[in-house]
C-alpha cells in the first residue's frame, strides 16, 4: 500500500497537498478574476444578477449604495485575483521556503470581499443567497487556517491581527439583520410565522409563536452587540483572549439550534439542513479560536 506520494522535479519535492495548493491558487485566481471584473465593470442588470443569486423574490432595481458597494467588492476580488496570480508565479506552495505570504493575503482579501457581498445579499432578504456566501466565506477562512499550518514561517503580525475581521462582519449581518427585522418589523413578520407554526407544539407553548419569535429576535440582535464589544476590547488581535467573541458565537450556535428545531418540526428539510451547516461552520470557528489559544 502506498502511504505517501511524493514526486521530485527539478529540486522540488511535490506532495499531493502542495500540488493541490498550487492548483487552488490557479482556480481561485480564475474564479475571482472573472466574477470580480463583472462586478466592477458590469452594468446594472449584471449587478442585479449577482444580488439575486438563488433568490425566490428577486429585486428589480439596484440603489446607488448597492452599486457602489458591489463595485468595491469587484475591486477587492480583482486585487485577490492578482495576488493569487503572483503567488502562482512564485510557486509559493511548492517553494522550499513555503512562506505563503501572498496566498494568505489573497485568501484574506477574498474573505473581506465575500463578507461585504454577503451583507448586501442579506440586506435585501435573499436568505438562500446569503447562506451560500456565508458557507463560501467560512470555507475561505478554513483555507486560510490550513495555509497557516502549511506555512513554515510565522504569519505577519498585521495579517494575523486582521484575519478575524471578515468573520466578525459575516456573523454580524447573518444574525443582526434578521434579528432587527423580527423586532423592528414585528407586526409585519409575525403573521407569516404564526401561519407557519399553526397547529404545532410551538403554537401550544405559553406565549406561543409570538413569544418565540421575539426571543429569537432578541438572541439574533444580541450577537452583533457582543461582536461590537469584542472589537472595542481588541479581541480580534491574535494576542488577546476572546471571551466576548466566544460568547457571541455560542449565542449564535444556540440561535441556529432553535431555528433548526423550528424548521425540523415542520419537516422543512432544505431550511433545517441549511441551519445545520450554519451551526457546524460556527462550531469550526469556535474550535479554531480554542486551538489558537491552546484550549482543549
Amino acid at each position: 500500500m502506498i502511504k505517501t506520494l511524493k514526486i521530485k522535479i527539478v529540486g522540488f519535492v511535490l506532495s499531493p497537498l502542495k500540488v493541490a495548493s498550487l492548483l487552488a491558487s490557479v482556480l481561485l485566481c480564475f474564479f475571482f478574476l472573472f466574477h470580480g471584473s463583472k462586478m466592477l465593470l458590469g452594468d446594472g442588470s449584471e449587478l442585479l444578477m449577482y444580488l439575486n443569486i438563488y433568490s425566490k423574490e428577486p429585486i428589480s432595481n439596484i440603489t446607488i449604495f448597492q452599486e457602489i458597494a458591489m463595485r468595491c467588492v469587484g475591486i477587492l476580488l480583482g486585487i485577490t485575483s492578482v495576488t493569487f496570480f503572483l503567488s502562482f508565479l512564485l510557486i509559493e506552495p511548492i517553494n522550499q521556503k513555503r512562506e505563503l505570504k501572498l496566498m494568505k493575503w489573497a485568501v484574506f482579501i477574498s474573505m473581506s470581499a465575500m463578507s461585504i457581498y454577503g451583507g448586501l445579499i442579506r440586506g435585501i432578504s435573499n436568505q438562500q443567497g446569503a447562506a451560500n456566501i456565508f458557507y463560501f466565506t467560512m470555507l475561505l477562512y478554513i483555507l486560510y487556517l490550513s495555509l497557516e499550518k502549511l506555512s513554515q514561517y510565522r504569519t505577519p503580525a498585521i495579517l494575523s491581527n486582521l484575519k478575524l475581521l471578515p468573520i466578525y462582519l459575516t456573523f454580524a449581518y447573518t444574525m443582526g439583520l434578521p434579528g432587527w427585522a423580527k423586532i423592528v418589523t414585528y407586526d409585519k413578520v409575525i403573521n407569516k410565522y404564526q401561519g407557519m407554526f399553526a397547529g404545532s407544539f410551538v403554537d401550544a407553548l405559553p406565549g406561543g409563536v409570538p413569544l418565540m419569535i421575539m426571543l429569537l429576535g432578541l438572541l439574533e440582535s444580541l450577537v452583533p452587540l457582543l461582536l461590537v464589544i469584542s472589537i472595542f476590547k481588541g479581541e480580534f488581535s491574535s494576542s488577546k483572549e476572546k471571551p466576548w467573541l466566544k460568547f457571541a458565537l455560542i449565542t449564535t450556535c444556540l440561535t441556529f439550534m432553535m431555528l433548526c428545531f423550528g424548521l425540523t418540526i415542520l419537516f422543512n428539510f432544505p431550511g433545517s439542513s441549511n441551519l445545520v451547516y450554519y451551526f457546524i461552520f460556527t462550531l469550526l470557528v469556535i474550535a479554531s479560536l480554542a486551538n489558537s489559544s491552546s484550549e482543549a
